[in-house]
């Protein structure tokens, strides 16, 4: 049996999911908020990205990230159910998907730097493991902080699975 790893983002939706749930969560909740208004000006954008180049961090992504902090991991649980159902879903890439209904779910597994409470949310729903950046809680309560980040280093997780891995990215 040969392992066949699959990316979420861009490759399963078109979205970019990290980005797209934040934005979700904050229009869902119907929350306002200025730094949210600064971050989708492309103008910081690009400033933030150049200044994570030099400093060697997505500070563009950390601050996204940081929009979270404060949410319970319950409301964030549902939140990821709403966003699969009400936005994703719209988004699937039928090429991607036709390739996978054609692999028995035992050798799939989705690999992604996005947030695992949204890709967990849709490997359960695909009936698949799945390897993603955690979302730190405390108390059942997120810091806004990644725990553990894949961005940059999913190559090390697909280096594991190389024996057994056919990759679509």
């Amino acid at each position: 049996m040969s392992l066949v790893i699959f990316d979420v983002c861009w490759t399963m939706y078109k979205s970019n999911t990290t980005f797209d749930f934040i934005k979700f969560v904050y229009k869902t909740e119907n929350i306002k908020s200025f730094i949210l208004i600064l971050l989708n000006s492309q103008i910081v954008k690009i400033i933030l990205l150049l200044l994570g180049k030099i400093l060697g961090r997505d500070i563009y992504r950390e601050l996204f990230v940081g929009l979270l902090q404060d949410f319970t991991r319950r409301d964030i649980e549902i939140l990821s159910e709403k966003f699969y159902k009400d936005f994703l879903l719209k988004k699937k890439i039928d090429y991607t998907f036709d390739i996978f209904e054609k692999i028995n779910t035992d050798e799939i597994l989705l690999c992604s730097a996005s947030l695992d409470v949204v890709v967990a949310h849709i490997a359960n729903e695909l009936n698949v493991d799945f390897f993603a950046s955690e979302l730190e809680f405390k108390n059942g309560v997120c810091t806004g902080k990644i725990c553990k980040d894949l961005l940059g280093v999913k190559d090390q997780i697909l280096e594991k699975q190389k024996n057994r891995a056919c990759c679509y990215r």
